[in-house]
């Protein structure tokens, strides 16, 4: 059974199946003033230039293991339906030079009240992979073994809400290819049973990307909240129909994963393909995954939960990251449109509910108040998964962890990247 817990009026700093409020969260808004690029540029097309390689076709697999959901864990897609990603036949391999690792991992670090060793960090958090990439080249890589497994490289871990920017991010491809017209349109051209009524005809894509739909969802980590019910649906179209609106769109960010799931299945019908298809075809392939990955599904032939479940090894993880440093491009090819990468790593000046500095476009922001000049952003999970990106020190950071205390903020990883 998951241990409820009370949401705020303000915002969650959701991590996937978890939700919590950081106290840093809490100071007033002042909001920062940065540009917000758009996705109608000739030069954020993908590049066609080169030819088109032949797709791999993404295939199903039933649960691992025939037992319900008890709780979040690393390895919970054992349980689910996949959908299943195929490693790149030429893959990218980082650079590497891990010689000042274990004098780095010494460093010390301000968490909390307390100044402690990175290492002490990491174990604290049941850290179970850490990956600090710099200049495009791995400088610390360690696993750590957690509950019993031995973890390695070629170790799964489930992403939790840290797919959620993978959602996004294939979102912005099919803008930038044309599948969808624009992040203002109605989510009801893609889901038109929802036009019913209730209000949904006035939430756009946009607000489903910023968590500002307003539709009554309850983000809450007990199997009776509203996540429960999604997280462990095996049909979520059913779910979907049965959704109600509780407040005007645009007003205030409510961090929930339902408006995630929404942007999964715009997608799918856009690109009149599955999410995991999608995104073997754009990102996978494209980035020179180096191993086998799969996104967990309600069932079997059915759809993927896009608001959480991309199951994958840290150094694939990566690279997504590295794409977001280099401004969506990769080796030369132009993978994520421009504009959508500064639209997604920037807070929206345009948006002013409160605490719109922390959030846009399914991205999170380390900053302390609006005024915070850091450049940095955040893919977050539950359980304290994270893709960190640090422009200004050309960083990426992986953690991956199975932390059940669910106490890890982006904050330690802030003060990583400028120590590093």
């Amino acid at each position: 059974m998951y241990q409820s817990k009370t949401r705020t009026n303000t915002v969650s700093h959701g991590q996937g199946f978890l939700t919590r409020t950081p106290k840093w969260l809490l100071a007033p808004a002042l909001f920062a003033a940065v540009a917000l690029g758009s996705c109608s540029k000739d030069s954020d097309k993908p590049d066609t230039t080169k030819p088109e390689t032949t797709s791999t076709k993404v295939q199903d697999t039933p649960p691992q293991i025939n037992a319900p959901v008890a709780g979040p864990d690393l390895t919970n897609y054992k349980q689910f339906a996949l959908r299943n990603l195929k490693s790149s036949p030429t893959p990218f391999v980082f650079s590497r030079n891990t010689a000042d690792q274990d004098n780095l991992l010494n460093i010390q670090i301000p968490v909390g009240d307390a100044s402690v060793r990175v290492e002490d960090y990491l174990r604290s958090t049941a850290t179970v992979a850490f990956l600090v990439i710099k200049n495009d080249r791995i400088i610390v890589e360690k696993y750590y073994p957690n509950e019993g497994n031995n973890y390695e490289a070629s170790s799964i871990a489930t992403s939790w809400s840290v797919g959620k920017s993978w959602i996004s991010a294939l979102i912005g491809i099919a803008i930038g290819e044309g599948k969808i017209r624009s992040v203002d349109e109605p989510i009801t051209n893609y889901l038109p049973e929802l036009r019913n009524g209730k209000g949904f005809e006035r939430i756009t894509i946009k607000h489903l990307l910023n968590m500002t739909s307003g539709i009554r969802f309850q983000e809450r980590d007990d199997v009776d909240s509203d996540l429960g019910r999604l997280y462990t649906a095996s049909d979520i179209l059913a779910f979907v129909r049965a959704l109600e609106v509780e407040s005007a769109p645009g007003q205030q960010l409510n961090y929930q994963s339902i408006n995630t799931q929404l942007l999964g299945i715009i997608l799918a019908r856009a690109t009149q393909t599955s999410v995991t298809q999608y995104l073997q075809d754009k990102i996978w392939t494209p980035l020179g995954m180096e191993f086998d990955a799969s996104w967990s599904l309600d069932r079997v032939g059915g759809i993927e939960k896009s608001f959480c479940c991309l199951n994958a090894r840290a150094r694939d993880y990566a690279k997504f990251g590295r794409l977001f440093l280099h401004h969506g491009s990769w080796q030369g090819q132009q993978i994520v449109p421009a504009s959508w990468v500064a639209a997604s790593s920037a807070p929206d000046p345009t948006n002013t509910y409160p605490y719109a500095f922390l959030y846009n476009y399914q991205w999170w922001f380390p900053k302390m108040s609006a005024n915070d000049p850091t450049t940095d952003f955040t893919a977050d999970g539950i359980l304290g998964q994270f893709i960190y990106v640090s422009p200004s020190k050309n960083i990426v950071i992986v953690k991956l962890s199975n932390n059940k205390r669910n106490d890890d903020s982006q904050i330690p990883l802030r003060e990583i990247a400028q120590r590093f």
